[in-house]
């Protein structure tokens, strides 16, 4: 491919020299026409700002845009030229030869695998950094830096580069984002998978399938715990990739009982037989759809893209349905402290216990107790005598009520009790408060805990 150099000025003026590709014609893709539009401005401006030079690349890891900024790079790659004068790429300081070439496409596809930046160095001992361009979700081209020594300004140039690549790339930020879960979760299934052949090497009696595991799964999931169910799937996806290496069929069936067990999750919230199908239809759809194995080329020939996609569909349903389960619990938390809103509302004259309110709100005495104070943030005694002290207040500034009648209606065991409890919440005697206030309309608050509950969890 024969470069054009656009620009070439002495480097004593501090500027830069810039070298193109034969750019391909870009009349089927807008898209992709204004993306190397903004990027030859913005690859400029890096340039000029950090020193660096800046390599361009397309889909197929073609340069197509060079910025050379620095004599230093151009001498290294000058050095690589004489090296091998036959195969070099003519006209790209990056892609002097094949071996360079192999060398910056491999690192690309890292970068691309990750979803973020990537830092190597070349047989010379220059070092480079890329990072990916994406279009609507996929691979449109890369840029490659280079030209500084120092580890740390590598780093935050390579940062930075990224930051570039993620603002050029349409839906960058999602694209990106996927990509570092798909090498996150990648990365913890091959340590497992490593560690399992340590544990079980050729020859060995295969592990069997750890139902207490299943079981932490489960229990994860019921109590909202994202972090612990993670752990337990991913212990379960490595046992059975490990278990089913080379029988991809196998670990799809593996995996689709996975899908089956998490629908348990949605009958005990009462999600109807249909809509529990359906779920069901889709989830398993996205695992039969996944073409079968073909083993990475990648450093661990372990991980396959048909594991990478199950592993990430896994984690895409666990996260989904512990999503429902919060909400779930939201809601049936809800539910039972409106039903106990309502019951104090119509006996708040007699005494009320705190067995009888969680038998009414249709949870055990411990889990009523304990998700009252989270979701309150007071316990359940203190909430019930400043519902009778407001009650109380209002009846002292509206009745001519005796002290001894309004403890009563209030649900005070004796008028006794009553001034103490009142003061304990106004700050004064029921008499005072009283003569202070007079018999005039005073606010007092009457919102329930099912309401504040409800504005809390908005």
């Amino acid at each position: 491919m024969e470069a054009t150099i656009l620009n070439t000025k002495d480097k004593h003026n501090n500027t830069q020299r810039v070298k193109q590709t034969n750019l391909p014609d870009f009349s089927h893709s807008d898209k992709l026409k204004t993306l190397y539009a903004w990027v030859e401005i913005i690859t400029h401006v890096y340039s000029q700002s950090t020193g660096a030079s800046i390599c361009v690349s397309d889909e197929n890891y073609s340069p197509l845009l060079e910025i050379n900024a620095g004599e230093d790079y151009v001498n290294i790659c000058k050095t690589c030229e004489k090296q091998d004068e036959h195969t070099k790429t003519k006209g790209s300081y990056f892609f002097y030869h094949a071996s360079c070439k192999e060398l910056h496409s491999n690192a690309i596809k890292e970068s691309t695998r990750s979803g973020g930046s990537y830092i190597y160095t070349c047989k010379m001992g220059a070092s480079f950094w890329t990072s990916p361009l994406y279009i609507d979700g996929q691979f449109s081209g890369s840029l490659t830096g280079s030209g500084s020594s120092d580890s740390k300004k590598i780093k935050a140039l390579a940062e930075m580069l990224l930051i570039c690549a993620m603002y050029l790339s349409s839906e960058s930020e999602s694209c990106h984002v996927v990509m570092k879960r798909h090498a996150a979760q990648q990365a913890i299934i091959s340590e497992k998978l490593l560690l399992l052949k340590k544990q079980y090497p050729n020859g060995s009696v295969m592990p069997e399938y750890p139902m207490n595991t299943e079981k932490e799964l489960l229990s994860a999931i019921r109590q909202g715990n994202l972090e612990l169910g993670k752990q337990r799937l991913d212990e379960l996806l490595s046992l059975i990739f490990f278990t089913n290496a080379e029988q991809f069929r196998q670990i799809q069936y593996r995996t689709i009982e996975l899908i089956i067990l998490f629908s348990r999750i949605y009958t005990k919230m009462g999600f109807s037989v249909k809509s529990i199908f359906e779920l069901n239809k889709q989830y398993i759809a996205s695992i039969t759809m996944i073409p079968d194995l073909v083993l990475s080329s990648a450093e661990d020939d372990i991980v396959a893209a048909g594991i990478k996609e199950i592993t990430d569909i896994l984690h895409r349903i666990l996260a989904e349905t512990i999503a429902e389960v919060i909400a779930f619990k939201g809601m049936q938390h809800a539910l039972a402290l409106k039903k106990a809103e309502q019951f104090i509302q119509e006996h708040i004259d007699k005494k009320i216990v705190l067995s009888e309110i969680a038998r009414v709100s249709g949870l055990s005495v411990p889990y009523f107790s304990t998700i009252f104070k989270e979701e309150m943030g007071e316990n359940f005694s203190d909430y019930l005598n400043r519902v009778r002290t407001e009650k109380a207040a209002l009846l002292l500034t509206s009745t001519d009520l005796t002290l001894n009648k309004i403890a009563k209606l209030c649900g005070f065991e004796d008028q006794s009790w009553f001034s103490k409890i009142f003061k304990l919440h106004s700050g004064m005697s029921p008499g005072r408060f009283r003569n202070h206030h007079g018999k005039k309309a005073v606010h007092i608050p009457n919102v329930g805990f099912y309401d504040r509950y409800i504005e809390l969890i908005k």
